[in-house]
């Protein structure tokens, strides 16, 4: 991650790797997996000037949620409580269609998330639960991020 807070591609492509090397075993990183490619594809066809600092600053949330999601034993990191979202100015219209699809996709996966988390806590070690939890809340503020940029 940049010291601007923007998720550098060595982030997002390490978030990528490791959630993939887990699909064909681990339902919830296809999930992830899914909704991450869905807010990269955003970031790349919104407006550079007033809807991509929302989409980055969900993104950096976002790709620190899959490496929790997937285990990465490189990250240590725990939520801070959520900023206050970035004051981006007017979106396009177009552009806050797209951001809408997206929040709410990142709404179903924060519940799934927070599902698996449940099932650690009942079937696994606790430690498993707590860290598919703080995902959770890092796609919590991923879609408080985006969906910052349409209220």
């Amino acid at each position: 991650m940049r010291a601007d807070g923007v998720t550098d591609e060595k982030d997002l492509a390490r978030a990528g790797e490791l959630l993939q090397r887990r699909v064909d075993t681990d339902q919830l990183s296809g999930e992830v997996l899914r909704v991450l490619t869905q807010l990269v594809a955003l970031r790349d066809s919104v407006d550079r000037l007033t809807a991509r600092p929302t989409v980055d600053a969900a993104l950096c949330e976002l790709v620190i949620a899959c490496r929790l999601v997937a285990f990465d034993p490189w990250l240590r990191t725990d939520p801070e409580p959520l900023p206050e979202p970035r004051d981006v100015g007017v979106i396009a219209p177009g552009d806050q269609a797209g951001i809408l699809v997206v929040v709410d996709a990142l709404d179903a996966l924060q519940r799934v998330v927070n599902r698996h988390g449940d099932g650690q806590e009942y079937f696994d070690a606790m430690n498993n639960a707590r860290q598919l939890w703080q995902a959770a809340r890092w796609v919590q503020r991923a879609r408080v991020q985006l969906a910052a940029g349409v209220s």
